[in-house]
């Protein structure tokens, strides 16, 4: 209200005018409260404008400060919240940080063991080859014990020979070629090599010791048997016509023999003529008879 006081200042001079005297001035005195009247027509709605703006003001400045109320309890909350996450931060960075130094501990703690127990293995590792050094040297003592006589050795050997034992009897029956190879089992010796080799499948070699028993003794008790089992090695190594060939110089140089016998029985097999188209050529002399009074394997 005090805003429109101004405008009482022309109502109080519109009454003061009615005490002035009648006449011309009198229409002026209506004319003024004509427009008296339109001025409070005006203050009355100037009154009414600021009543409906100052009520809707009001709320707008309740809605304002609720919000601004509500705003700073959002930021109390966000302020708390923060607080609160880097304290968690802070607890799991403390926790993590313990984890990882108990994680460290049991590292630590297993490369000890892991230590432990390598150096255990590298000691059972040296105890195990100290054993089996122990058992190869025995089970060559076993294999190969020493012997008085060349008769020991050469039965010994034998003796494995027959049990199936090919490796060892055929170092045993080296050991005696080596040893007494100027004796009349020498020959024997050389042959049961090859059949060691023979018996193992291993025809190159028994063929090699084969032929060696021809040659280094060509007039052995074991000649005849030698040219058989070549003949039979040749056939093993699919290599015929040298076997068949070397089968019927065995008849020819042996024709008496038990060896010439199995050695015709294997070209009827084979389906071979005992004779060849042309004579053959023996690689070695023809053997001689059996020696008297040899009744050794």
């Amino acid at each position: 209200m005090k805003k429109y006081g101004f405008l009482l200042i022309p109502v109080v001079l519109l009454v003061m005018a009615g005490a002035l005297p009648a006449g011309g001035e009198k229409e002026l005195i209506i004319r003024l409260q004509g427009e008296v009247l339109v001025l409070q027509r005006q203050v009355r709605d100037l009154q009414e404008s600021f009543d409906k703006s100052q009520g809707q003001t009001t709320p707008l400045v309740q809605k304002i400060s609720d919000n601004s109320d509500n705003t700073l309890r959002t930021l109390n909350s966000l302020e708390e919240a923060l607080k609160l996450a880097q304290t968690t931060q802070s607890n799991n960075l403390t926790g993590t940080n313990s984890r990882i130094n108990r994680l460290s501990e049991q590292v630590t703690a297993s490369e000890q063991r892991t230590g432990q127990i390598l150096t255990q293995i590298n000691s059972l590792k040296t105890l195990l080859e100290q054993q089996q050094r122990y058992l190869d040297q025995t089970k060559q003592e076993e294999a190969s014990p020493r012997f008085d006589n060349p008769e020991q050795l050469y039965a010994f050997a034998y003796g494995q020979f027959v049990k199936g034992q090919y490796e060892q009897a055929a170092a045993n029956f080296q050991r005696y070629i080596d040893a007494y190879g100027n004796t009349e089992a020498a020959d024997n010796a050389r042959f049961w090599i090859a059949e060691c080799f023979f018996n193992q499948s291993k025809y190159e070699d028994a063929l090699r010791a084969y032929e060696r028993t021809i040659t280094d003794y060509p007039k052995g008790d074991k000649l005849a048997a030698a040219w058989l089992r070549k003949g039979i090695t040749l056939l093993k190594l699919e290599r015929r016509d040298e076997g068949v060939t070397t089968l019927r110089a065995v008849i020819t140089q042996f024709p008496r023999s038990q060896e010439a016998a199995t050695a015709t029985e294997e070209l009827n097999r084979l389906g071979e003529s005992i004779q060849s188209p042309s004579p053959a050529v023996p690689t070695s002399k023809p053997g001689t008879r059996q020696k008297p009074g040899r009744t050794s394997p």
